[in-house]
């Protein structure tokens, strides 16, 4: 983890560089007023995939990140971030998010009071190629892009309330290498699932993902198979195309079975299954544990409908299980 507090930047340039690395390689800063000028940051790696979280603040002026192999997810809290890459302009304001590509990027910090409050997520392109089924078709990278104000993938709310709750407990997941990891995974499928719904990846599925068809013999095998599947996979941002892949079947196929087999849905037993895993946690935690980070590492994002659903199944609020378990 890094914490970095530079008011002049010509002198203070070298420790950025240390704790960022390679990621930027090159980063400059050209503060509007040198005397007062500065930023705070903080944040680092989970895991060994490298995705670098960062949560700062950073007075008006401007920044050039060659970031020559990263995909950079960049969320402005507060005030403005306008960023240029090649011909495209994006601007980041009051929780809007902007994906840039690799390559030069330049840009315009403009607060809305002292100073430009912001996260980010930067993923390098040669991890995320590793990753890639080798037997898709090659990465194809879209252009950059940014929200707007209409319709928004739900894995962008997803991506962004993930960093933002990792940064905001980052020491809690870095003390504990097993959760780091298993923290970074999930941002990794998060972020790989935002990049397929915006269409800046298109041809690939992440390795693990695939479908397999192989065996598939009969509805109560289809049902087996989408089970085992969830199970092994609960964590993940599953979509129940996703499930139906894997079993070999449509989607309108293995909703019939499950109704056939289980009378219920496929996503009744995804629901269950985090559930249930949510709820382990909770009654065996570790000291830094959370009912946010049982949540979340469970697989579920909804943490107002977690807890309804929570006290529905086991008549208790997940916090009054998180109380009991720790005394």
């Amino acid at each position: 983890m890094f914490n970095i507090r530079a008011k002049h930047i010509e002198q203070d340039l070298a420790a950025v560089h240390a704790a960022y690395g390679d990621v930027v390689e090159g980063l400059t800063f050209d503060f509007a007023d040198q005397d007062t000028g500065g930023i705070l940051a903080t944040g680092g790696c989970l895991g060994p995939l490298g995705i670098m979280l960062t949560s700062y603040e950073i007075t008006a002026g401007y920044a050039t990140l060659p970031g020559d192999d990263f995909l950079k997810f960049e969320q402005a809290q507060n005030g403005s971030i306008v960023q240029v890459q090649g011909a495209s302009e994006l601007i980041s304001r009051n929780g809007t998010t902007v994906l840039t590509g690799p390559g030069l990027n330049r840009m315009a910090f403009q607060p809305d009071g002292r100073a430009v409050r912001s996260m980010s997520a930067n993923l390098s392109v040669t991890v995320l190629q590793g990753l890639l089924d080798k037997s898709e078709e090659p990465i194809v990278l879209g252009k950059v892009t940014q929200s707007g104000n209409g319709s928004r993938p739900a894995s962008e709310a997803q991506l962004s309330g993930l960093v933002q709750h990792l940064l905001e407990h980052f020491q809690e997941y870095a003390a504990s290498p097993r959760r780091g990891e298993l923290a970074e995974a999930l941002l990794m499928e998060c972020y790989s699932a935002y990049l397929r719904d915006t269409g800046y990846i298109r041809g690939v599925e992440v390795a693990g993902l695939r479908p397999d068809t192989r065996g598939v013999r009969g509805n109560a095998r289809i049902v087996a198979r989408a089970e085992a599947f969830m199970r092994s996979h609960y964590q993940l941002p599953l979509t129940m195309a996703d499930v139906a892949a894997h079993a070999g079947v449509s989607l309108r196929k293995l909703q019939s079975v499950f109704r056939e087999r289980r009378n219920s849905t496929p996503s009744m037993f995804l629901n269950e299954t985090r559930l249930a895993q949510a709820r382990q946690r909770l009654l065996h935690p570790e000291s830094s544990d959370s009912v946010t980070s049982a949540a979340l590492e469970s697989g579920i994002f909804h943490l107002g409908r977690f807890s309804r659903a929570y006290l529905a199944r086991y008549g208790e609020f997940p916090s009054e299980t998180l109380a009991r378990s720790k005394r």
